[in-house]
């Protein structure tokens, strides 16, 4: 096995026909995403004082930073996904988490906490079948059976996030169609979001996308009248994504395709296109600029907090290129003389910086993303509360039926509704 990132030739002919040109680079990203879990892992590793490694805690119980655990969990998710096969790499990162994840530290965690047990042994469980350690099995089991373990309060999705686990100690799928509707998956997010404080449910929904069907190995597990629903919110949220440049966000919905096992259609595909040319031009997918203290640090620790600070949008996009060759995504099959996506995108006081993108500024490159951009406007002027605009712009021919426009006309008749009070 090598370090070089596979060709297209891995992927199947009936996909690799229908990948976007700029889609040729995905196997670089699987790589820069395991190159990426090395230095996260020397990061939360090395010997040292440093405000992002494990530290012991006033009673003895050892601790650790909130980011070096989501490090470990989405470093041990990437390697599950891509297979230990895929180079040497992925093995020795593989083979790192588990001294991690089976460490003496991480056993008395396990028995100090046994409500929370499941989830601080699931970088062990992505991975178990790579090395089963029978007394860490054991000592799951009896967390889980202690009488505190039903005692604490989760969110739906987390609660998945249990089961999806559990399932993995048991070397099976426990995900039932129950279990997926008590999510954010049985209802309807919001896509337009008018008050700019539903991140998080957006996550939710991804996330719960994640455990439901096994990373896209059980796509079974969503009731399959959910689909055509959970593929218009995605892309209307991925609309939204875009206009807000939350790649993060971007990336983990574009994941909804492979992940439900659905062919891509124009929309989803145009804005992956926009995902993979943004991160060939800078290098990765931006991450929000998050503050880091880095005064007292050495140099070697400031590199070490910057890693960790930035590293999750790197991720993403390393789990989505993995991801992506699973399913067909359309071909761009532009009307040279339509607008382009940066003409046709509503603009306000600021223009999207991918705007200036060469597909971004391809003569109708508009055409096959007509839905996407819709929602974008539709979205970005509930927003603004430009209801009489948003009105004109829902009652235009040909205007797509998505989430974003349905959620649109019941804001507007809500609306309506206010000012028809006598109050």
């Amino acid at each position: 096995m090598t370090d070089a990132a596979p060709s297209s030739a891995g992927t199947p002919r009936s996909t690799r026909e229908h990948l976007h040109p700029h889609h040729v680079a995905l196997g670089h990203w699987v790589a820069h995403g395991l190159a990426l879990a090395e230095l996260a892992l020397d990061a939360v590793t090395r010997p040292g004082p440093d405000a992002h490694k494990g530290h012991g805690s006033h009673d003895g119980r050892p601790a650790r930073h909130p980011s070096v655990d989501r490090v470990i969990l989405e470093s041990a998710v990437l390697v599950r996904v891509v297979g230990p096969a895929h180079s040497a790499r992925a093995t020795r990162v593989a083979d790192r988490l588990l001294d991690l994840a089976t460490s003496d530290d991480a056993r008395l965690a396990l028995a100090l906490d046994p409500a929370a047990a499941i989830e601080q042994a699931a970088a062990y469980l992505v991975l178990r079948d790579q090395r089963p350690d029978p007394r860490l099995d054991d000592l799951v089991c009896r967390a889980e059976t202690a009488r505190v373990t039903v005692g604490r309060e989760r969110l739906p999705h987390r609660d998945l996030e249990r089961t999806w686990l559990r399932g993995l100690l048991a070397g099976r799928h426990d995900v039932t169609t129950v279990d997926v509707r008590r999510t954010v998956l049985g209802g309807e997010v919001d896509v337009l979001d008018v008050r700019a404080g539903n991140r998080d449910d957006l996550r939710a929904f991804t996330h719960a996308l994640r455990y439901a069907t096994d990373f896209g190995l059980h796509p079974s597990s969503v009731p399959p009248e959910l689909v055509p629903g959970l593929l218009g919110q995605a892309q209307s949220a991925l609309a939204g994504a875009l206009d807000d440049e939350d790649w993060a966000l971007a990336g983990e919905l574009l994941m909804t395709w492979p992940l439900l096992g659905v062919p891509a259609g124009a929309d989803a595909s145009a804005a992956l296109a926009v995902v993979l040319e943004l991160a060939e031009s800078v290098g990765t997918l931006p991450a929000p600029v998050t503050p880091v203290d880095l005064d007292g640090l050495t140099s070697e620790e400031r590199a070490d907090a910057i890693v960790l600070s930035t590293c999750h949008t790197g991720f993403v996009l390393a789990l989505l290129a993995a991801l992506a060759p699973r399913v067909a995504w359309a071909s761009p099959a532009p009307d040279l003389n339509g607008p382009s996506l940066r003409d046709a995108w509503l603009v306000g006081d600021e223009r999207p910086t991918w705007h200036d993108l060469p597909y971004a500024a391809l003569p109708g490159s508009a055409g096959p993303a007509v839905a996407l951009v819709s929602d974008a406007r539709v979205r970005r002027l509930a927003r603004d509360r430009r209801y009489a605009d948003l009105a004109a712009t829902l009652a235009l021919p040909g205007v797509p039926t998505t989430p974003a426009t349905l959620q649109a006309r019941e804001l507007l008749d809500r609306l309506d509704h206010l000012s028809d009070d006598p109050a």
